[in-house]
């Protein structure tokens, strides 16, 4: 993906099209953050951003701040990431872009899951769902079940969110799917956490009743009981 993106940038550039190279900077960032390397994939991304706002392009510009705040979140630095949450957050509201929104939120969750403000985190987390629910996107689904979970385990909700947990393993599964390497990390924690801390007899059960109940009854259940 990064030589065809590195290519289309190329291209983008010879033609002066300064929306094509912002997009195109913006996945060779991903390229590099997923081999975790932090610092050119911020600055790919800022490269981005700097070409979005140059465009007056606000769309491109939510996106680059999201991806630069999930560096800033890979690397535990939670200051710098809810304030580029936000910023993409403003930027995709004004434009009543859900995906942005949804994305934005979903990563305000991890924010707040991480500096302790566990009902936040839960608040932010179902307003992801219920966009990403609102949108069909079963991936952004899951994943705020996951997100959740790792909640909710924190505020006397530990069956809930071995229930969640379920849910979205059966969501995931179903669909193919893996989850981005920040994600990934969260999920593997709060897995091994909840097996802990409810034992793995109590874990299994509350993790087949998730994977057992209809997607429908999953949503209804997060959306009301975890706020």
């Amino acid at each position: 993906m990064s030589a065809l993106a590195a290519k289309s940038a190329e291209l983008y550039a010879n033609l002066a099209n300064v929306q094509g190279v912002a997009s195109s900077s913006n996945h060779l960032g991903f390229a590099e953050l997923i081999k975790l390397n932090h610092a050119q994939a911020y600055s790919l991304y800022e490269q981005s951003l700097k070409l979005a706002h140059e465009s007056e392009h606000d769309l491109l510009a939510s996106r680059a701040l999201v991806n630069m705040g999930e560096v800033a979140r890979t690397i535990d630095d939670y200051r710098t990431a809810k304030a580029l949450y936000e910023q993409s957050l403003l930027l995709s509201r004004g434009l009543l872009y859900k995906m942005g929104m949804a994305a934005a939120l979903h990563n305000l969750g991890y924010v707040a899951l991480h500096t302790n403000e566990y009902k936040q985190g839960i608040q932010h987390f179902t307003e992801a769902l219920a966009l990403f629910y609102e949108m069909g996107d079963q991936q952004g689904i899951a994943e705020s079940l996951i997100g959740q979970a790792s909640c909710l385990e924190h505020t006397d909700g530990l069956y809930n969110a071995g229930r969640l947990l379920g849910a979205a393993a059966t969501l995931l599964s179903t669909l193919g799917s893996v989850l981005q390497p920040t994600d990934s990390a969260e999920y593997d924690r709060v897995l091994l956490s909840l097996r802990k801390s409810l034992g793995l007899t109590r874990f299994r059960a509350e993790w087949a009743k998730g994977q057992a109940a209809p997607i429908s009854e999953t949503l209804e259940f997060a959306l009301t009981t975890t706020q």
